[in-house]
């Protein structure tokens, strides 16, 4: 729908330059860049604007000092971003980059001749298209960020989230992991519909279905959100206390468990799927997809010792670069054995070569 009252750089991006050719590429620059949406009436400022610049401060905050930043937003009109000096690394942020089918088959052209990898959030959905799964894959998609929330229909229903049954989560899954795209899947816990066994359900299912990788978060009622006014209306609330509203702790009474019952099931949850047992069930097939996964999941959850050793000597950027220097080695053998199941003699022969990466190049964040 278009709105004609809104003037017209609200509405139409930037135009971006497709002949340009950058000279050289400067290294240890890096440009964290939020693209452009088109402002509607009933769009959120937040979601578009101020949620991935919160995403892409914490990156600025994680680069080296000795790495020159620049950040862009599009949508406070400034431009196309800037190209001189082309910066060695480019984050860009998409908080659904599957929400329009034909964007995401547009977007997979641009990084596959790169070979670089990357990794989205995504809906569940886009798992409705299995050959645009491949496709994505072939472009360099790693990982993926799903947010199935809840495996309760109920609860998704009441949460208003347009999402396939929650029984056909698994089939979707597999789906990803066959075209070599791990998954984050995201929980929350809380719902009017949770019980107390909700908590072994979830960690089992994730198990069952060997997530290579799971967030939980309470659910939590923000201020000046429906479900807020629900909490607030049905005395439900149990502070107002904003430092607290971190989706790690229970601010409202669930339905039925108590509030020290649904935080401790949260901790439980994230005790038991990062456990070695867990991580163990949880191995991908083969042994070359099982080799960086432990690593991988042992630094996510479990490593904070190592961490500290990491940063207290400046080796965070040394071991971070050799577990993604692997995982684009293993990507890319996979990815061309990939493209080689489902292509022609001639696509078969011109994949043959290096897999080397262009002068200067290196993994581009594509979502956050």
């Amino acid at each position: 729908m278009r709105y004609p009252c809104w003037p017209g750089e609200f509405r139409e991006p930037p135009t971006l330059d497709a002949r340009f050719q950058p000279a050289a590429v400067e290294q240890r620059c890096a440009l964290l860049a939020n693209p452009f949406y088109p402002e509607d009436p009933h769009a959120s400022f937040g979601k578009h604007v101020l949620t991935p610049t919160l995403a892409l401060t914490s990156i600025a905050a994680a680069t080296p000092p000795d790495w020159r930043v620049r950040y862009w937003d599009e949508n406070l009109l400034r431009g196309p971003p800037p190209v001189r000096p082309f910066p060695q690394v480019v984050g860009i942020t998409d908080n659904n980059p599957g929400s329009d089918r034909q964007y995401p088959r547009r977007l997979c052209g641009a990084p596959r001749p790169l070979k670089i990898i990357w990794s989205a959030a995504v809906s569940v959905d886009v798992s409705d298209d299995p050959l645009l799964v491949r496709e994505v894959a072939l472009a360099g998609c790693t990982g993926v960020f799903v947010g199935f929330e809840s495996l309760n229909d109920g609860n998704l229903a009441d949460s208003k989230k347009r999402t396939p049954p929650a029984r056909d989560y698994a089939r979707r899954v597999r789906l990803f992991q066959e075209n070599g795209i791990q998954v984050n899947g995201s929980f929350v816990l809380g719902f009017d519909h949770d019980r107390g066994d909700v908590f072994q359900k979830t960690a089992q299912w994730i198990e069952d279905n060997r997530l290579e990788c799971a967030t939980f978060h309470i659910l939590t009622p923000y201020p000046a959100t429906p479900l807020f006014r629900q909490m607030q209306a049905e005395g439900r609330l149990l502070h107002t206390d904003w430092d607290l509203y971190d989706t790690a702790r229970a601010v409202f009474q669930p339905k039925h468990m108590s509030p020290q019952e649904l935080e401790e099931g949260y901790a439980w949850c994230y005790r038991r799927v990062f456990s070695h047992a867990s991580i163990w069930k949880r191995r991908p097939p083969g042994i070359g997809a099982a080799a960086g996964y432990p690593a991988m999941s042992y630094l996510y959850r479990r490593a904070a010792w190592l961490w500290r050793v990491l940063i207290r000597h400046r080796l965070v950027e040394a071991a971070w670069r050799l577990l993604v220097a692997y995982s684009r080695w293993r990507h890319l053998t996979f990815r061309e054995r990939l493209a080689a199941a489902g292509a022609s003699p001639e696509e078969r022969e011109s994949m043959r070569g290096d897999i080397r990466p262009a002068a200067g190049a290196v993994p581009v964040v594509a979502g956050l």
